[in-house]
């Protein structure tokens, strides 16, 4: 007759699941006919059945094992406090429920055993062979069935709390050998303080992964990153002198992918941390080899040449994400780097605006400091990048300028106490202009304003060499450096938002020869 402890909240137990030992855990919750279980060590939570289960005092001299793993020492060493606190208890195991739910105590049922000589005898025997915490089962036939119970804690990577487990272990023996039940999807361990070998049946609830648990990386990135690599190479000695630009990183970046069987997995990216380089052309060398690691894998599950369950390590099995909502995440991303796009050129636009009208307020027929001055401060509060001063060098140079402003007061028609309020108005914008240009030097780690005329020069020299083959349009809407790596990402954002609009047009091209 099958078996099951009845467990308290609070109980001090062993759990197990696959791939893990058992593992001390505290039962937190009775969900009617299974205990929802907090693991020590690892804090992390599971759904198991009642013969999942084991009391902690009765079965650690079975379950303990000497292991290096930090989290499973902590938890057997949690445990052993929290028992030690509860006044050397682990809540007891007094009580078993059968298959006919009748509740008896293990007390009465040895008892009953002593009552019957000759029955205490041949179970003694029968279980001379089994360790601590093992019981053996008498069933029709020859054969004795051992049946145990397991819990695993969830892995630390594992964020979702959906998880439940149910094992169900069958090992069937006879004088000289073990007969182990096979059935389809279960897995199988060998363990040697079990009888023989041990067949455990799970059944897991892996966690789905959705879009939004996953950031996607879209084969087109990937080739931007091996183009701008390829670009780098070309001027090694460049590159190899240039410290190693600023990139965005996501955590879960994910390369989606379609299988022959028209399911989607997604291919971890960027998953091990990146070694220490020196340069910009070393950190593209390291960025174009794996994105071709990745777009080379990719091609192979998409011609079915490869198998995903090989290594779970690398793929995301269980994605639950359509094409229809890879292509609206897509479109989203492009509509934010336009956005970004948009919101840098504005900032632009704004310092454009602020220079044109303080050179109206300040002209020689007649000076108005006050506007001069409040457009100097918004000036100096604008979010600028050093590319924006390069396509307006005109710009530094007014502020340059600014910093020895003394107005064209002997040609002004000033009296005396109108020449008083301008020389002091005057003094503030060179103050002012003094702080704006400060800032530009600092845009260009040149706070030495003098060093920084000159390196800014030279700047705008190499920028116009950049950019000679390009339209004044096309360098107008220049966000990025002309050769950096995100102007290489920006041109992709481009191609992509221009494959959405030829896709659309596509589209609702029969309906419009259709309407004609």
């Amino acid at each position: 007759m099958k078996k099951s402890p009845i467990f308290k909240v609070g109980d001090k137990v062993f759990a197990k699941v696959k791939g893990y030992p058992a593992w001390p855990a505290q039962i937190l919750e009775d969900r009617g006919g299974k205990y929802n279980v907090q693991f020590y060590g690892t804090l992390e939570t599971a759904i198991v059945k009642p013969k999942d289960v084991y009391y902690y005092l009765q079965h650690k001299n079975s379950f303990i094992k000497t292991l290096k793993r930090k989290d499973y020492n902590e938890a057997i060493e949690e445990i052993e406090a929290a028992i030690k606190d509860a006044g050397g208890s682990d809540g007891g195991s007094e009580k078993v429920i059968d298959n006919n739910d009748k509740v008896t105590s293990t007390a009465n049922t040895k008892t009953e055993n002593k009552g019957n000589k000759r029955k205490r005898s041949a179970s003694s025997d029968d279980n001379s062979g089994k360790k601590q915490g093992e019981e053996v089962v008498k069933e029709s036939g020859p054969k004795e069935k051992l049946r145990k119970t397991t819990a695993e804690p969830l892995p630390k990577k594992l964020r979702s709390s959906r998880f439940t487990s149910t094992t169900e272990e069958e090992i069937s023996t006879d004088e000289s050998e073990s007969v182990l039940k096979t059935e389809e999807s279960e897995s199988t361990i060998e363990s040697p303080d079990l009888l023989g070998q041990e067949k455990i049946k799970i059944a897991v609830e892996e966690p789905v992964v959705t879009a939004s648990d996953i950031k996607i990386v879209t084969e087109e990135y990937l080739k931007a990153i091996i183009a701008y690599a390829e670009f780098v190479t070309k001027e090694p000695k460049v590159f190899k002198r240039k410290a190693i630009e600023p990139r965005q990183s996501f955590p879960n970046e994910t390369v989606v992918t379609k299988l022959p069987s028209g399911k989607f997995i997604g291919i971890k990216y960027n998953r091990d941390p990146v070694p220490p380089l020196n340069n910009e052309y070393d950190r593209a060398i390291y960025d174009e080899t794996e994105a071709k690691t990745v777009l080379s894998l990719k091609k192979l599950l998409e011609e079915g040449k490869c198998d995903p369950e090989t290594d779970k390590t690398l793929f995301i099995m269980n994605i639950d994400i359509t094409e229809a909502e890879i292509k609206e995440i897509v479109r989203l991303e492009i509509i934010e780097h336009k956005q970004t796009k948009i919101n840098l050129l504005k900032i632009e636009s704004s310092l454009i605006e602020c220079d044109a009208k303080i050179k109206k307020s300040l002209t020689l027929e007649r000076a108005q400091p006050v506007p001069a001055l409040q457009l100097l401060d918004r000036m100096l509060h604008l979010n600028l990048q050093p590319l924006m001063l390069k396509k307006h060098p005109h710009i530094v140079d007014m502020i340059r300028r600014l910093r020895h402003y003394i107005g064209n007061v002997s040609a002004w028609d000033f009296t005396n106490e109108q020449y008083e309020e301008f020389t002091i108005a005057a003094g503030e914008i060179r103050n002012k202009a003094d702080d704006v240009f400060y800032k530009f030097s600092e845009l260009f780690n040149m706070p030495n304003e003098t060093v920084f005329w000159e390196v800014f020069s030279d700047e705008v020299d190499n920028f116009k060499e950049q950019v000679s083959g390009l339209s004044e349009s096309v360098v107008f809407s220049l966000t990025s450096e002309p050769n950096c790596r995100q102007s290489f990402l920006n041109k992709i954002e481009d191609d992509e938002e221009m494959k959405i609009i030829v896709s659309r047009m596509e589209k609702t091209k029969p309906e419009t020869e259709n309407g004609s």
